[in-house]
């Protein structure tokens, strides 16, 4: 073959090369198109599916479709509103795929009038720290008929509505949205339930903090527990200047959250160990024994070297925090205080009404640090209840 006919011919198959190169990418973006941007044909492509195989693999393609457009949302979200099957499932995978900066997606959402629609969109608003979304959550938060804790029957509808109520406001609390705290604070469905609500509402910090003083010192109402665990909670630095001033309340509830909230505090922060130091050994002569047995368990977190031995008198001589204190032994495996326990378990000088229990308690703290079972007076009977006493 001669050079002239070799370059032609050459340049014959650079072309077609290329030809197909084009052609194949042309067609990779028709399919990434589709892929990417057209729910439509994907719901359809599992509902048309031929065998059980292949409806999986058509449904995980649907399950990491990512929504960009405004119709692939109401598509995705009518499916998720009426299918109850693997479709819906699927569908309401594909939403939470949804992109920060989606805003006007996220609102989409809550044009349904489905509920379970909704809940999706709390927790995308969440995941994408979607703040501009917080007015709209509100709004809907605001509009649920409220009903008091103690007229739940747990059940239907009942409950349906409890988790459309606080998931709402774990989204709002999340986004920090400074409009929901009075809302969320006046709900029995979130703060009459303490362990949830308190938690729930802390997560404002110092910023809510006074609006929740208000609603625990309020004792004709179910939220008020809510809110001193709140206070209990706090992890907030800034608010330990309005905690200070609860140390000298004269509600003694008010008063042990205060100190539970200096604790929360400074195992988050480290701050001010002096103050809760200082604070602790005050309340050591409490007239509350709550606050005194929660100060003994307090300076036994903070150096148990140096406050065990007055623990252990407190054990002998104070009934009142004898079970906060034992816990507290066992909870934090000090080995130093196997000895004194062991020397606890024998001694019938001790005249107290919860004895027995006391003894099985220092009993399960031994073993606790260190695995030995140690006899004590009610083994026997409670052997007859427990499995292994030194262990319920």
């Amino acid at each position: 073959m001669t050079n002239p006919v070799k370059t032609h011919f050459l340049k014959l198959i650079l072309v077609a090369m290329a030809g197909i190169a084009v052609f194949s990418i042309a067609s990779f973006a028709g399919n990434l198109k589709t892929a990417q941007g057209d729910a439509s044909v994907l719901l359809q492509k599992v509902r048309n599916a031929k065998s059980e195989e292949e409806k999986n693999i058509q449904l995980d393609h649907l399950a990491t479709f990512k929504p960009v457009t405004v119709a692939d949302v109401d598509l995705l979200t009518k499916t998720v509103a009426h299918q109850e099957d693997r479709l819906g499932k699927a569908a309401s995978r594909s939403l939470l795929n949804i992109e920060a900066g989606s805003n006007d997606l996220i609102l989409r959402l809550f044009n349904s009038d489905s509920k379970k629609v909704h809940l999706l969109g709390f927790q995308i608003s969440l995941k994408l720290m979607a703040k501009e979304v917080a007015p709209k959550i509100l709004s809907l938060l605001a509009a649920q008929p409220r009903f008091r804790i103690k007229a739940m029957d747990f059940g239907g509808a009942t409950t349906a509505n409890l988790e459309y109520i606080q998931q709402a406001a774990e989204a709002l609390a999340g986004l920090a949205d400074q409009m929901a705290i009075d809302e969320i604070l006046s709900r029995d469905e979130i703060m009459a339930i303490p362990s949830y609500g308190g938690p729930l509402i802390a997560k404002y910090g110092a910023s809510a903090l006074p609006k929740i003083i208000a609603v625990a010192r309020r004792q004709d109402t179910s939220r008020s527990e809510g809110a001193k665990t709140a206070i209990s909670v706090m992890d907030d630095e800034a608010a330990i200047p309005l905690l200070t001033p609860l140390l000298q309340d004269n509600d003694p509830s008010i008063k042990r959250a205060a100190v539970n909230g200096l604790i929360s505090i400074y195992k988050k922060t480290g701050a001010d160990r002096n103050l809760v130091e200082k604070t602790l050994k005050r309340e050591l002569d409490s007239k509350d024994a709550a606050l005194r047995a929660r100060a003994y368990e307090g300076l036994l977190e903070l150096d148990s070297g140096k406050y065990l031995p007055m623990a252990l008198e407190a054990l002998k001589r104070d009934g009142d925090v004898r079970p906060t204190v034992l816990y507290a032994l066992m909870r934090l495996r000090i080995q130093e205080a196997v000895p004194a326990l062991k020397e606890f378990i024998k001694d019938d000088e001790i005249a107290n009404p919860h004895w027995t229990t006391d003894r099985k308690m220092a009993a399960q703290a031994i073993y606790k640090i260190t695995g030995e079972r140690v006899p004590y007076k009610g083994l026997e009977e409670d052997q007859r209840f427990y499995k292994d006493p030194y262990n319920p």
